[in-house]
């Protein structure tokens, strides 16, 4: 080993030693965060593996000849999980070896970020980080043989796959992360499974070459070495090494359009291949110094909207807790409110404060947001008492704990800003909390934020997957900083799909594409109209557009907008005195409920509310946050009363507030109920038909309101005769909504 290399690995080591080997998802889209999904996350800080996640086995295999899963091979040790591989005492016939399996007790591990942080053993055996599920019916028609009640499929996706030894194979399987994507297909003729495979590191999708060697010049065998995948969608997965892109895998699509549609159980194992040979000789596996796997941590992310509260109580400290401005604009125009798109890192909720500071050091102002626990992005907007003189200003973002005072700061960061006169000298431009999903339909709505030197254009277009341009918005702008705007309006209506490229630019007034300055891009998505969770009220999710159904009085101003949503693209705004109002219709006497709905505000306070549901008066919800949170109001039914009266009201003049995603649900199910460890799971969810179960099982399905409908016994339950919304399937205590599409 020469000099260099020894350095690498000693600081390898060192970083491991003072727990600094970090591996955080790539950075998210503006307006999300990535939050832990503790199910499928491990420290491995234990004394023994956590059974509530993991099981020590593999559920209907024993492994591939000669070695089979020994759950004595596996144990906790040193903050590590440990698969011991070793020579079996006894053997098992064609099995000589024991190697081990963890598996995940979920198998609902679905699109999000997965990675894990392994040492891989020094012998012919591999140390693997993977995904899979079982084999069910396909639902559909397949382009191989029509729609055949027969043909089956399963998936699986090979993270990393590396053999630390030396032998007759590669070694690329101890200097790079290996992975790869089958879709395991059964015809209808019962013919041997076959795999549809991209190949073992096969780069498709975005047209970057793939780079998968480990970084800091060590061995899987070395050091420890993070190997990541961020399973976007049912048909693509991108792939990370020590928090470096390693290539992006287009999933096969030779039997179906979207091949990875189904969750998955996550799978740690070592085992021994036929084509990686010699096998382990018995020296090798009585050695203590080469026959171990050691994996430190696993993890694995969801995406959620940057405000949604998630109440996990599962807060490892696995960031560096900081904040960072992205792109700050250094230059801007003397105005009463600015907008600072940044990033944060936060192992619990936090306190971010954006301070502005003249150039005399006195304080301006002190705007204080709320960070909830994760990796977000978002832009913050800062509200004046008074436009900001021409002069220079510091601008320090601060993450503090919640409540936190001067002094308390955990990280800050600080740019300078100058506001000139009426302008500032830098062109650019940034997406404003830009939506990434568009309700198809031939109109787009795309804000921004920019700073203009002098007059300008700018601009916003969209282009299909393909390239092909698709529309775009042109607007004049005046010199100095705003926000606009900008309305695409398409010629066609455009198909449903992923990766959408949209892009905001500014350039030279009346000039070309030759001209642009600065330019932005994102993907997005173009969807179906939003569906929403239930169906008990009109609208529930104001993704229509339409109000007409609801009531309301006062001098309130009532209506239905885009400025602001929970999720999907509109929310319900109230301003003034006054509320909108719907009346729910067939409810059930004597029975609680609890409506919930997401409220923000923008000044004073909002209050979600119900009444006229018995004599009991109303029952209400006060809400003075300015971000999103979810409300609930709970009620009973009068013995005579199946309707309620549910309202959104703002009791000032100078009120003003938002609501979405209101869902109405009997008490029958509780958060106990619905988040209880349980040894099932269904999907897909949501369907269009039916869903499957994980295992046979007895359940009884729901309408919303808690009407039984049907029971049953087994794991396929067809849900074609239903109508569109949300229902609750039971089995044993435990509940799981259903949405069907």
């Amino acid at each position: 080993m020469n000099l260099s290399k020894t350095l690498l690995l000693s600081i390898f080591t060192f970083m491991l030693m003072l727990g600094k080997v970090m591996g955080d998802p790539p950075e998210p889209q503006e307006g999300y965060r990535w939050v832990l999904q503790p199910s499928y996350s491990d420290e491995f800080n234990g004394n023994s593996l956590d059974n509530s996640k993991w099981h020590d086995y593999f559920i209907g295999w024993k492994g591939r000849s000669p070695a089979k899963f020994d759950p004595s091979t596996i144990s906790l040790s040193g903050g590590n999980m440990v698969i011991r591989n070793k020579k079996l005492s006894q053997p098992d016939g064609q099995y000589t070896i024991g190697g081990g399996a963890v598996q995940s007790n979920g198998v609902d591990a679905f699109f999000g970020y997965y990675e894990c942080n392994f040492k891989a053993s020094r012998i012919n055996m591999s140390t693997t980080f993977w995904m899979s599920n079982g084999k069910v019916s396909i639902q559909g028609p397949t382009k191989l043989t029509g729609d055949c009640e027969k043909d089956k499929y399963s998936q699986e996706l090979d993270i990393c796959e590396s053999i630390g030894g030396a032998g007759n194979f590669s070694s690329k399987f101890r200097t790079q992360m290996n992975f790869n994507t089958h879709y395991r297909y059964v015809d209808c003729n019962s013919a041997p499974e076959k795999f549809y495979s991209a190949g073992n590191n096969a780069v498709e999708g975005n047209g970057q070459s793939a780079d998968a060697s480990l970084v800091g010049g060590t061995e899987s065998w070395e050091a420890f070495h993070t190997y990541a995948c961020y399973w976007r969608d049912s048909k693509t997965v991108d792939f990370y090494v020590d928090n470096k892109f390693a290539g992006s895998v287009n999933v096969r699509r030779d039997v179906v359009d979207d091949p990875f549609d189904r969750p998955m159980k996550i799978n740690m194992v070592t085992e021994t291949y036929n084509w990686a040979k010699p096998y382990p000789t018995d020296a090798q596996l009585a050695n203590s110094n080469i026959n171990a796997s050691f994996y430190d941590w696993i993890r694995s992310y969801k995406l959620v909207p940057i405000d949604e509260v998630v109440n996990d109580n599962y807060n490892p400290a696995i960031y560096q807790e900081n904040v960072s401005f992205v792109d700050f604009i250094t230059n801007r125009a003397s105005l009463s409110s600015y907008s600072f798109p940044m990033t944060y890192k936060a192992n619990v909720d936090r306190d971010i404060h954006i301070i502005i500071k003249d150039s005399n050091g006195q304080e301006v102002s002190d705007t204080k947001f709320t960070a909830l626990e994760g990796y977000g992005k978002k832009s913050f907007t800062v509200n004046l008492s008074n436009a900001l003189a021409q002069g220079i200003y510091t601008v320090t973002a601060e993450i503090r704990p919640v409540n936190g005072g001067q002094g308390s700061a955990i990280s800050t960061t600080t740019e300078n800003l100058t506001i000139g006169e009426g302008q500032g000298d830098v062109d650019v431009i940034h997406f404003n909390n830009t939506p990434n999903q568009f309700v198809q339909g031939t109109t787009l709505e795309i804000p921004i934020i920019y700073t203009a030197s002098e007059t300008r254009d700018i601009v916003a277009l969209l282009n299909a997957p393909d390239g092909t341009w698709l529309g775009n918005a042109v607007q004049t702008v005046s010199a100095g900083s705003g926000s606009q705007t900008l309305t695409i309006q398409l010629a066609n209506v455009p198909a449903i799909d992923s990766d959408y490229k949209l892009s905001v630019l500014i350039r030279t007034a009346g000039g070309s594409w030759a001209d642009n300055i600065d330019l932005k891009d994102k993907l997005v998505d173009i969807i179906e109209e939003f569906s929403c969770p239930t169906v008990d009220l009109y609208n529930e999710c104001f993704e229509g557009n339409g109000f007409d159904a609801w009531g309301g009085w006062g001098s309130a101003i009532r209506e239905v907008s885009g400025v602001a949503a929970h999720s999907g693209l509109y929310g319900l705004r109230v301003k003034g005195q006054g509320a909108p109002e719907f009346t729910i219709n067939g409810l059930s006497p004597n029975t609680e409920y609890e409506l919930t709905g997401y409220v923000k505000i923008i000044s004073e306070q909002v209050n979600l509310g119900v009444k006229n549901f018995s004599d009991a008066g109303e029952m209400s919800s006060v809400n003075t946050n300015t971000s999103f949170e979810k409300k609930t109001v709970t009620f009973t039914t009068g013995p005579n009363n199946t309707s309620a009266l549910v309202y959104f009201y703002s009791p000032s003049a100078n009120g003003e507030g938002y609501l979405d995603d209101l869902t109405l649900r009997p008490t029958l199910v509780t958060y106990t109920q619905e988040h209880q460890k349980s040894d099932w799971s269904v999907y897909p969810n949501p369907t269009t038909r039916a869903v499957h179960l994980s295992k046979d099982i007895p359940w009884e399905l729901y309408s919303s309101k808690g009407l039984f409908i049907k029971s049953g016994l087994g794991q396929d339950i067809d849900l074609s005769e239903l109508s569109p919304g949300s229902y609750l399937l039971k089995s044993g205590t435990h509940f799981e909504h259903l949405i069907k599409q």
